[in-house]
């Protein structure tokens, strides 16, 4: 690539090199992340009809909905940013990819720090108190969480105020947290979150087929797609697939916060969506109440055996469609073997990384790739989500 300046002042100035793509003109990422696709499917021997483009962002930046600010530096001058291998903290706080509602919390963010004296953490000596600042916007309705991630509650009364001050500062900001993480360790939050507003959650707004409406309630250790518009995007067109063969029972796995089974709840007599963290499916049940949905059931469970929990919510009824989100390291060989145990009319795959779909492609044997599309939740960078839609040989 050639040295040519950017949007980006931090990739200019070589203090940020996480956007390895975003020299290249925003098409060209594109029609590399295919080629990079379909490269990969060949070489696995992969038989797949032409992969299309399910998504592409509108502008390339101000897309990611979530910032994870390691803190660094004083209180006097904090720093706002990431880890460097050396584990000195770049001050990155008006990073370009980010939602303009977060961009415009940053500075405040830093005068909360200095204002409250929040002391920030060394990772180097372990010495100091703040650790990171997560923030959440909502799709819709800009309503924001801030978690602030400490070594201990030393601070509480201190971290307090800081939430007072920011929510009367912004009425956009609806959650503030303080999660504890006392580990020395690469780990970017803890087990405990104590709430420190009223609200416990943010609302986003979606829009589905029809352009039907669906509201989200965003707890703060849910997980939720990077991307609102692709997520967006994503859903749909995984609930356009089902509308053609609507089910009587679609199994939603690794179903996080519940969005691909209820953007397709009108074409499904019932779901069931099982997820291994109990706050993601506290929040689907939250939003299937919310959006008055009744034929979705959410259950924690373990996705290695996920036929317990299905049986426990289904009894012997087998989903004629499985739609499956897992992490990046896909599902593996007991899962699919579970899956085609099941033999499901159709299977629908999104995955966050091609290599490991493509392995878990090569298991599912017996099924037919009859759509692969790429939807580019990340842009300017390598990644992307990928949406697979596979039928039995036999019908």
């Amino acid at each position: 690539m050639n040295n040519i300046a950017t949007p980006c002042n931090y990739f200019n100035l070589g203090q940020c090199k996480s956007c390895s793509q975003i020299e290249l003109p925003y098409e060209r990422q594109t029609e590399r992340k295919l080629y990079l696709l379909k490269a990969a499917l060949a070489g696995a021997n992969v038989t797949h009809p032409p992969i299309n483009i399910g998504f592409k962002a509108s502008k390339g930046f101000n897309y990611r909905n979530r910032a994870k600010f390691i803190v660094a530096g004083t209180i006097e001058d904090p720093s706002l940013g990431m880890a460097d291998s050396s584990q000195n903290v770049i001050d990155l706080p008006l990073c370009p990819l980010h939602h303009p509602e977060i961009v415009s919390l940053a500075p405040i963010l830093k005068e909360a720090i200095s204002k409250y004296k929040l002391t920030p953490y060394d990772i180097k000596t372990r010495q100091g108190e703040l650790k990171a600042i997560i923030v959440r916007v909502g799709a819709g309705t800009n309503q924001t969480m801030i978690r602030f991630v400490l070594r201990s509650r030393s601070l509480e009364k201190r971290v307090r105020n800081a939430a007072q001050f920011l929510e009367e500062l912004n009425p956009k900001i609806k959650v503030v947290t303080l999660n504890v993480q006392p580990k020395p360790a690469a780990i970017l939050e803890g087990e405990e979150e104590v709430v420190l507003t009223a609200a416990n959650r943010i609302h986003e707004t979606m829009h589905g087929l029809n352009n039907q409406t669906f509201h989200f309630g965003i707890s703060p250790k849910s997980f939720s797609q990077i991307s609102s518009q692709c997520a967006e995007s994503l859903y749909t067109r995984a609930a356009s697939e089902i509308a053609k063969n609507p089910a009587t029972l679609l199994l939603d796995l690794f179903c996080g916060t519940g969005s691909f089974s209820m953007f397709a709840s009108s074409d499904a007599a019932k779901s069931v969506g099982i997820e291994l963290a109990e706050s993601s499916i506290s929040d689907a049940i939250y939003s299937a109440n919310l959006n008055k949905i009744s034929n979705c059931s959410y259950v924690v469970g373990d996705a290695s055996d996920f036929k317990k929990s299905l049986i426990e919510v289904a009894g012997e009824a087998s989903p004629d469609i499985i739609l499956v989100n897992p992490p990046r390291r896909g599902l593996g060989e007991s899962i699919c073997r579970q899956i085609l145990d099941l033999n499901p009319k159709k299977i629908i795959y999104s995955s966050c990384n091609h290599e490991s779909l493509i392995s878990d492609l090569k298991l599912l044997s017996g099924y037919q790739i009859s759509s692969v599309e790429i939807f580019d939740m990340f842009p300017q960078t390598e990644h992307f989500e990928t949406l697979v839609v596979a039928s039995h040989y036999c019908e």
